[in-house]
């Protein structure tokens, strides 16, 4: 063997030592930058449209006065809680910053929810660090994994109610494992708080309870405590949703018509879409897409060794943030942020469990997860170019992908590298960093899309920013702000920017808007009132969005008649995404 030969050997040995032998200690000193640039990127990225909506909700109740009833009388889709949760965050931002000034008063935002979720990580952190030491994870392992989970999704996945319940969950952990049988109780209550954010979320409490009871019979009375906690609690949220805030039983029954959330109930066609929207959504939640391989590898494993109880726990942790997207059907990103929740633990499970996974494997098992996760991979393409709509289309056939595609064959191969460099020395297997893996490929993700240069955060941003000019100018120009009230026929983001009363409680007529795409809404109450409203108006100021509410629809034509006749055409201003019509009275 001559000498070329031998030098290129131990270049290789080398390369394979730095591979995987990492210095856990060294590593943190790239993850640290990386979670503040995060964290720096979270914070400047804008407002979304529906958090914007959100926002007009809160400003018109700050408007209406006598809290709490104002947030019950000032309607949004999401039920009283998301309204709650909001009204309280714009109350306390308004200490720092006034509502005008949008992208400070944005920002702020950001910042004093950030800490909010810090202190929920750092709670949560510091309660299950005596029960993580078996599993051979560090609490700054746990820190850096939670920590980026939540600061690396998209604008379209903050401050929405799915955000504002996950941070609840991570407060009810450190709540339930307490000594304390008052913080127990505590975390009932606050798991009590997801029923009224969404509904449907309350299935989520099933987090806690879940994992609880998994830890054995040492916290089995904490849990105990905790239900009874939840079952108070439960009854007097839904005695004050009934007797105490008129509108909130009938806004949260309301917004199922408004989704067609149970139309077509189908659970087979349901689960293929759920499945579609997750490929789909993973930019949104760069933690999610790993995930995905982790849980198959683990599946296999448990199954291979016949830990059948494993399987069914392993699997219902995930069904747990699996149903309320299913029962909801719309696939929307920010319904997919819940399962942040079974990505982490899968994520420390797989790095606890790796040791004896390579030594389970032989060839033909390694063969089968071969194919399974390049059938995996296959499938993901598929969806996010043909179905996703992360690809650039080229004449009829042919596709550009994004960049952050590399990730998903990152992704197979990193994790297959990984196995076979174990399966070359039996002998000297040894836990290899799954983890820093892991964490390596959802940073790219977040790189390639939600960072400052990430192709989600530009156009987005850019998008924001000229909105804000062009309705504040469109306010300053007509004094819209200085009217007592107006006639708004847009989706909810134009009362954001004029701070002028609705002059119907639906300050998105939704009831009318979607009657138009579900005949069933037309029989109802709410339909009659809202249209009742919008034609007794007799106002200065009418404000039509033109590609949100049609007004050439058979059954708004009473409405065109009478703007048309009573109102005339002063401004149209086009935004990047939205197009309003000014009217004014004659």
């Amino acid at each position: 063997m001559n000498t070329n030969s031998i030098e290129c050997q131990q270049i290789m040995k080398e390369v394979k030592k730095r591979l995987f032998n990492l210095n856990l200690s060294s590593i943190y000193y790239f993850y640290l930058p990386v979670l503040l640039i995060c964290f720096i990127s979270y914070v400047v990225t804008p407002f979304t449209a529906d958090t914007r909506v959100f926002y007009s909700s809160a400003i018109l109740a700050d408007q209406l006065g006598n809290f709490p009833y104002n947030i019950d009388a000032s309607w949004e889709i999401k039920p009283i809680g998301n309204r709650l949760i909001v009204y309280l965050l714009y109350k306390f931002t308004l200490l720092f910053v006034e509502i005008d000034e949008k992208t400070n008063f944005e920002i702020t935002t950001k910042i004093i929810f950030s800490v909010i979720s810090l202190v929920a990580v750092l709670a949560f952190v510091y309660r299950i660090k005596n029960l993580i030491n078996k599993y051979s994870v560090t609490v700054t392992q746990v820190f850096i994994v939670t920590t980026f989970s939540l600061f690396s999704i998209s604008y379209w996945c903050a401050l929405q109610a799915e955000n504002f319940c996950v941070i609840l969950i991570l407060f009810s952990f450190y709540l339930i494992l307490s000594k304390s049988k008052i913080l127990n109780i505590l975390s009932g209550f606050t798991l009590a708080l997801l029923f009224p954010i969404k509904g449907i979320t309350i299935i989520l409490a099933l987090y806690v309870f879940v994992a609880v009871y998994y830890l054995g019979e040492d916290y089995r009375q904490n849990l105990v405590v905790s239900l009874k906690g939840f079952i108070v609690s439960m009854i007097l949220i839904v005695i004050s949703i009934v007797f105490v805030f008129p509108y909130a039983l009938n806004d949260m029954s309301n917004s199922t018509l408004y989704q067609n959330t149970f139309q077509d109930f189908n659970i087979v066609s349901r689960l293929i879409l759920f499945s579609e929207g997750y490929i789909r959504n993973y930019p949104h939640i760069p933690v999610l897409l790993p995930s995905i391989y982790v849980s198959v590898i683990t599946l296999s494993y448990l199954m291979w060794g016949n830990k059948f109880n494993e399987v069914a726990i392993y699997s219902f942790f995930w069904l747990i943030g699996v149903i309320p997207i299913v029962v909801q059907g719309k696939y929307f990103g920010y319904h997919y942020f819940p399962l942040v929740i079974p990505a982490i633990f899968s994520c420390f499970y797989f790095e606890y469990i790796f040791k004896e996974f390579i030594s389970t494997l032989n060839e033909k098992r390694l063969i089968y997860l071969n194919l399974l996760l390049f059938l995996i991979t296959c499938s993901a393409l598929y969806v996010t170019t043909h179905v996703g709509g992360f690809g650039y289309k080229l004449g009829t056939n042919f596709y550009y992908l994004y960049p952050g595609l590399v990730a998903i064959v990152y992704i197979i191969f990193s994790i297959l590298i990984i196995t076979k460099y174990n399966l070359d020395s039996p002998g000297e297997i040894k836990g290899c960093k799954t983890l820093h893996v892991l964490l390596i490929i959802a940073i790219l993700i977040w790189a390639i899309f939600n960072s400052f240069s990430g192709c989600l955060f530009k156009p987005y941003y850019e998008y924001s920013v000229q909105e804000i000019e062009v309705m504040q100018e469109l306010d300053k120009s007509y004094e819209l702000s200085s009217e007592p009230s107006i006639l708004y026929l847009s989706d909810g983001v134009c009362s954001y920017y004029i701070n002028s009363k609705s002059y119907c409680r639906y300050y998105y007529p939704l009831p009318v808007q979607r009657a138009n795409y579900n005949p069933n809404l037309y029989e109802t109450q709410v339909y009659k009132e809202t249209f009742d409203c919008i034609l007794n108006y007799s106002g200065d100021f009418i404000v039509v969005q033109t590609d949100w509410f049609d007004l050439n629809f058979e059954k708004n034509k009473p409405i065109k008649e009478k703007i048309y006749s009573s109102y005339g055409v002063v401004d149209e201003t086009p935004t990047s995404k939205r197009h309003y019509v000014i009217f004014k009275k004659k």
